[in-house]
């Protein structure tokens, strides 16, 4: 069985005033994914025991930003059946840093993707924070997305007729949200993109385009 491990220690960007957080690593070695997630809680010594289920968080000062019990998903084609999850359980506390590393085709785009909204498993359960997406309708669930997680795509996916202050505050608009000025300046300069809120994302390179897709991804206060 696979689990996620302490592999080390990570300080936050000024974006997360903390002392200090720990980096999981969740490792795929199989050509199906099969977790076991045992992720210790914030404070906690990496040499104490781990936990290995999502319901043994119950120090309220380290809720789960994430949990999936039992999730499988397949995919078909034709009359053939990959199985991408089988049977994944994982907890992963807020305020921590997670990496899903595996080979080619083990699952992890399928993971992330039914843990984010963006896929929806064939059984088992998705939790954000307290609230269960695994069973809600396709509106709702893009609206949930929307309003409380963040995304960077591999691709940036950032607006070449727009600014990078345009392509940054893109989700506010769409949510028919306000600009707060001093938050968005602050976004921006925490991401290394001070003072180019006005460029367009073709003058930025492309370790600036992808800030400027963190920016976006943080410009909404997500919860993940």
């Amino acid at each position: 069985m696979n689990y996620a491990r302490a592999s080390g220690r990570c300080r936050y960007s000024q974006l997360y005033p903390k002392p200090g957080c720990w980096l999981y690593r969740i490792t795929f070695r199989k050509s199906v994914a099969s977790v076991e997630a045992k992720t210790p809680p914030f404070n906690r010594s990496k040499d104490e025991p781990m936990f290995s289920d999502p319901s043994e968080f119950t120090d309220p000062s380290v809720p789960a930003a994430l949990q999936l019990k039992g999730v499988s998903k397949n995919y078909r084609s034709g009359s053939t059946t990959v199985p991408a999850l089988r049977d994944v359980s994982l907890a992963v506390p807020a305020g921590t840093f997670t990496a899903v590393m595996g080979p080619s085709g083990s699952g992890k785009s399928t993971l992330l993707q039914c843990a984010a909204g963006l896929d929806v498993p064939d059984s088992g359960r998705v939790l954000l924070g307290s609230t269960e997406i695994s069973g809600m309708r396709s509106k709702e669930l893009t609206r949930f997305r929307r309003d409380h997680v963040g995304f960077v795509f591999q691709s940036y996916n950032l607006l070449p007729q727009l600014t990078v202050a345009r392509n940054v505050t893109l989700p506010l608009l769409l949510a028919g949200r306000g600009t707060d000025d001093a938050w968005l300046e602050y976004v921006l300069e925490s991401v290394g993109l001070a003072g180019l809120g006005e460029r367009k994302p073709q003058e930025l390179s492309g370790g600036q385009q992808q800030r400027a897709a963190i920016a976006r991804a943080l410009i909404t206060r997500p919860d993940a």
